[in-house]
């Protein structure tokens, strides 16, 4: 990276997106918009391919995957707007405190002045789940435990931001600890030990997934935490601007509900709009929800090969692919059983938890081998895990 660089080959990217952003709150620019967008992803995929931020360190290599998403979830939101036939306008008493509700508000005048266009054009361009904006789907908002008031709010996000980026760090260590040699470090290795018997091999392999994908649940809420402080110290934003990322995930009763409402909704403006509607216009409602799924893996996948060390298509993508798959297999049950059965109980639990475990596997398995453990959130001589560790050893012996 260099001045010269910066201009000409990273900003392009940046400055077409926010043109968008501006087209997508005016009325009678749906021309220009998808005139627009070919320019904007050949910017991005030329921004992407140019720049390295792990800086050819292979030990780092797996922090190009969030520039890599990024620039993809940025160019999806750009198609979103570009197909959109009418503007984007803000909602009048927008309010994410809102406890377990559907938002639904009247839409504001399209007329905008060029302060107003430009605070709102900032605002849709970083709002990932799309609050306060009508024309979007309907968005769930978890209930918040926190204070509304803006001093003890940022007290009590940097204190979440810390725990679980504490508990990240521990979930890595603990993935590490099943083959250091391996796990530790970035060339990575199988999650299935062909020495093991069937049963003890299967066994460790879904342990160690049940625990890297709450490493992932972790370090998102941690980054989400971090953004949450900057909008609301720096860029003086509303709390209730940032409302909780999860809904308690491992209380999902159903692959609807934990994929639709407790999981992150962050990618969900881009997977119905690109995914799901044009999916659903051909393959009805069934291919609308594998569409999103689909979309899904993609994003996911195009994440992967940011490592430099190529991807599993078929694993990854699949088991978004599947997920889907389970989630109509739901609706399928629900509409033979009266709705019964469907997102309830311990049952529903336990069919939540094996399946996306027992498919978890392969999904896990093309991360682990490329490297996804060798990394962590601390630096190894400043790692709490490491420090705890070493204190209770000290007062043990």
């Amino acid at each position: 990276m260099s001045w010269r660089t910066f201009v000409s080959v990273f900003i392009p990217f940046p400055a077409t997106f926010f043109a968008m952003a501006a087209l997508a709150l005016r009325p009678d620019t749906t021309f220009a918009r998808r005139m627009l967008l070919p320019f904007t992803l050949t910017f991005a995929l030329r921004a992407v391919l140019a720049f390295d931020p792990s800086g050819g360190d292979p030990a780092k290599a797996n922090v190009n995957q969030p520039f890599y998403m990024m620039a993809f979830m940025m160019s999806m939101r750009c198609i979103d707007w570009a197909i959109r036939k009418e503007p984007l306008t803000r909602s009048d008493g927008a309010s994410a405190s809102t406890k377990h509700k559907i938002i639904h508000r009247p839409a504001r005048p399209t007329r905008l002045y060029p302060s107003q266009l430009f605070w709102d054009t900032c605002d849709l361009a970083t709002n990932l789940r799309g609050i306060g904006w009508a024309g979007y789907p309907t968005t769930y908002i978890p209930q918040s435990s926190r204070s509304v008031t803006r001093t003890p709010f940022l007290r009590q996000t940097l204190l979440s931001l810390c725990l679980h980026a504490c508990l990240c760090d521990a979930l890595q260590h603990s993935v590490q600890f099943f083959s250091p040699d391996t796990f530790g470090s970035p060339a990575g290795g199988t999650i299935f030990d062909s020495a093991l018997p069937p049963m003890a091999r299967y066994a460790r392999s879904t342990l160690t997934t049940l625990l890297f994908g709450w490493s992932i649940y972790a370090i998102a809420q941690a980054t989400y935490d971090f953004a949450t402080i900057v909008a609301v110290l720096v860029l003086r934003q509303r709390p209730a601007q940032w409302p909780p990322l999860f809904d308690a995930p491992w209380r999902a009763t159903s692959l609807a509900e934990l994929w639709g409402r407790r999981w992150h909704q962050s990618n969900r403006i881009f997977l119905i709009g690109v995914g799901a509607k044009p999916a659903s216009y051909v393959f009805g409602r069934a291919g609308g929800v594998l569409g999103a799924f689909a979309l899904s893996g993609v994003m996911h996948d195009f994440g992967l090969r940011a490592v430099g060390r190529g991807s599993d298509f078929g694993a990854v993508v699949g088991f978004f692919v599947v997920m889907g798959v389970g989630a109509l297999l739901e609706a399928l049950w629900a509409r033979a059983f009266g709705g019964k059965g469907r997102g309830s109980g311990w049952l529903g639990w336990l069919w939540t938890v094996g399946w996306v475990t027992g498919w978890g596997n392969m999904l896990v398995e093309a991360w682990l081998t490329r490297g996804a453990a060798g990394t962590t959130v601390f630096p190894p001589l400043y790692s709490p895990t490491k420090l705890a560790v070493a204190l209770v050893t000290d007062w043990w012996l």
